[in-house]
């Protein structure tokens, strides 16, 4: 694939710029751009992304565009279709179903694998890190990220890269969700999702993996079941 080598003096979000402060591509500039507007629902599900209205808004050739959408299409955010081009990637009642399924088997794999390393200090750093979330209960954005870093604590316990970078595409999928049907209503109880997340931690602590997988059933499913419902709520214009 061809590659554009232009530079932009722009930071980006979510783009990890190159050390020493170097400039970031036009492809990495494009791919900030359309990715954040993806996430924050600016780019509905389903919207259709033309190549040539990208570039002249950018004012880039179509060559980074392409780049920056094969990149999101790798990350699922975007879906290339023949003979229709290129769509923000739809949230359809399976894949809420395929995102959730796929979280709690990750989620459970890594109790799982966490589970014969856990020490003292891993539960104190999972503890604080639910202290964390509660602190931001009133803003769910700030919640979600701090959720999200609490999961990465479960997958360094287990010590299994992999693990935690799979869990961190799935839970990109989970946010651009979350951010589209919470845009418009009240977050779910997170005091409640405190409690579940304090319950796991103490069966960690007691090696009790039984209670352990069934409590992130629970704590999945009930929230795949809430996603479903959203979804068949009228979407605001």
């Amino acid at each position: 694939m061809a590659t554009d080598t232009d530079t932009d003096t722009d930071t980006a979000i979510g783009v990890t710029a190159p050390a020493g402060g170097a400039f970031l591509t036009k492809q990495a500039l494009v791919y900030r751009a359309l990715r954040e507007r993806i996430m924050d629902g600016q780019l509905p599900p389903g919207s259709r992304l033309v190549i040539e209205d990208i570039a002249a808004s950018h004012h880039v050739s179509a060559i980074p565009v392409r780049e920056a959408l094969h990149l999101l299409q790798a990350e699922r955010l975007v879906e290339i279709r023949p003979h229709l081009g290129a769509l923000v990637a739809p949230i359809s009642k399976d894949a809420i179903t395929e995102v959730f399924t796929l979280m709690e088997s990750l989620e459970v794999a890594a109790w799982r694998l966490a589970l014969p390393h856990a020490s003292h200090e891993h539960i104190a750093i999972l503890n604080a890190q639910i202290a964390a979330m509660d602190e931001v209960r009133s803003d769910y954005s700030r919640w979600a990220e701090r959720n999200f870093a609490f999961h990465g604590a479960i997958c360094a316990i287990a010590e299994m890269p992999r693990v935690q970078e799979m869990t961190k595409r799935v839970f990109t999928e989970w946010d651009r969700m979350r951010r589209w049907f919470y845009r418009d209503c009240a977050p779910p109880d997170l005091e409640h999702a405190s409690r579940e997340h304090l319950a796991m931690v103490d069966a960690l602590k007691r090696r009790d993996l039984e209670r352990l997988e069934r409590l992130t059933l629970a704590h999945n499913r009930s929230a795949l079941k809430s996603y479903l419902r959203l979804a068949e709520r009228p979407r605001r214009a």
